[in-house]
């Protein structure tokens, strides 16, 4: 979890911008990793090759209204469950990408990147062969106050579980200063979370049965006690399986599975440990779980963790989001449930706390009945108050077979196509999901008045009775 430097806003200062949003173009795997810069969401994911069944990683651009304004598909064979991103500016970002090699070893890229997805400088790294393409890999990274950036990669071999150990790097944001450390069968090499030390130029790096201290110049020089995750709750001695860590008015707090969330003080004593809710079916998000900001904890996860395999694919059967927000007390200021009964099996995989007080949840959604082994990259963002405006049925890219012109175009545009009849229906939808137009199309070429609209980006859909027929983007100037 990265370090968080949290401006303090008045509540009526921002508008929180809502949507929902499903991307159905690729045979997706997971999403990895958020960001906010500049207004604008960035969203790494692994998407699976229907060409060589490669898994390859994908970075996605939204807008603060969900419309997507980009993507960059990098063509390595990507492995484990990465694609860290790591803010350095307002305009800058660091993407990690770990993939196997033509002689089936590993290697690190690191890119820095503009806004754009320009690249601005990058730098590869070739881990220890030790490291196969067969390897589970987990990572995560972070930036100290002074700049230096440390990565930690976790690693074991499936088929001979011996050959597990971690990685520590460390660099400076110019990808200079590069220097490495590894740590040969450390138990349980899976990184769970990496935060900044208090009051030290040093990272403690969380995995599941230890947390470790590493300085800047990426070695373990110290560990916290056995105990650090066991607290007494409130009878029973309770362990907290820590997913996601952040600092927050000089106290951390750590999220772990089935809703659990502990606090400790700036010396790292215990505080408190809460657990939300208690069943195995209740899991919460796979990689960031937790995230902060003025408005309260934002918590977020499923109901209905039950998953199936098929084909050697970890599937569900049906499931639903569930989001707590809570505040620094760690008492619940509100409970959520989204997408309840609707047929499909949702895996939450990242939560992120908005600088406009909402949060904005990274999840996929399958239904095997009808996709099989294919699941969708699924987005929600939410208001401080867990409100949101429900998504549009429009999917991307668009498949319209009406004209449309002129587009872009200002007060009017023209809708054509020789099969309109009385019983199609144009609806035009804003970029956040409200309905501007709805319409009865009579004739084979239409004129629909627009000068009353704002400026932007605006979807259409024709439907008839054997469903939506054609849909598409146009765009107001």
């Amino acid at each position: 979890m990265r370090y968080l430097f949290l401006l303090f806003l008045f509540p009526f200062a921002i508008t929180a911008q809502t949507f929902e949003k499903l991307l159905t173009d690729e045979e997706l795997y997971n999403p990895n990793d958020i960001i906010e810069l500049s207004g604008n969401y960035f969203i790494s994911c692994i998407i699976r090759s229907s060409a060589n069944d490669n898994y390859n990683l994908k970075l996605l651009k939204f807008d603060k209204n969900g419309v997507k304004l980009d993507q960059i598909i990098f063509t390595q064979p990507t492995i484990g469950s990465q694609g860290n991103l790591l803010a350095l500016s307002d305009s800058t970002f660091i993407v990690v990408n770990i993939y196997k090699t033509e002689n089936g070893f590993v290697d690190l890229i690191y890119r820095k990147m503009d806004l754009d997805f320009n690249v601005i400088d990058s730098t590869t790294l070739n881990l220890d062969p030790l490291v196969s393409s067969s390897a589970v890999v987990y990572s995560k990274i972070d930036k100290l106050n002074s700049g230096i950036i440390i990565h930690a990669i976790g690693f074991m071999v499936i088929s001979d579980m011996t050959q597990k150990g971690v990685h520590f790097i460390r660099m400076d944001t110019e990808f200079e200063n590069l220097s490495t450390s590894f740590y040969n069968r450390l138990l349980d090499p899976f990184v769970k979370s990496i935060v900044q030390y208090p009051n030290k130029d040093s990272m403690m790096v969380f995995f599941a049965p230890k947390v470790y201290i590493v300085d800047k110049d990426a070695h373990i020089v110290d560990s916290m006690p056995e105990d650090f995750y066991t607290f007494n709750y409130p009878e029973t001695i309770t362990r907290l399986p820590t997913e996601s860590t952040a600092w927050y008015n000089n106290k951390l707090y750590a999220s772990g599975m089935y809703y659990k969330l502990g606090s400790y003080h700036q010396d790292l004593s215990k505080d408190t440990l809460v657990s939300y809710e208690n069943g195995e079916d209740y899991r919460t998000a796979f990689h960031e779980p937790m995230s902060i900001n003025n408005s309260g904890i934002f918590i977020s996860g499923i109901i209905g963790y039950r998953p199936a395999v098929y084909n050697g694919v970890s599937l569900g059967l049906e499931s639903y989001i569930r989001l707590y927000q809570i505040d620094l007390d760690m008492n619940p200021t509100w409970i959520k449930d989204y997408n309840r009964n609707d047929g499909y099996y949702y895996i939450v995989f990242n939560t992120l706390a908005t600088s406009d007080g909402g949060c904005i949840i990274a999840a996929t959604r399958n239904n095997y009945d009808t996709q099989g082994e294919k699941v969708d990259l699924y987005l929600l963002k939410v208001d401080s108050l867990g409100n949101y405006t429900p998504m549009v049925d429009i999917q991307e890219p668009e498949t319209s077979n009406f004209m449309v012109y002129p587009n872009p175009g200002s007060s009017y545009f023209t809708i054509e196509n020789q099969d309109i009849n009385s019983n199609c229906e144009l609806l035009l939808y804003s970029n956040i999901g409200q309905i501007m137009v709805r319409k009865i199309l009579q004739n084979s070429s239409e004129n629909i008045e627009t000068s009353a609209f704002p400026t932007g980006i605006y979807f259409y859909e024709v439907r008839s009775n054997s469903g939506i027929i054609g849909r598409g983007k146009w765009i107001k100037q």
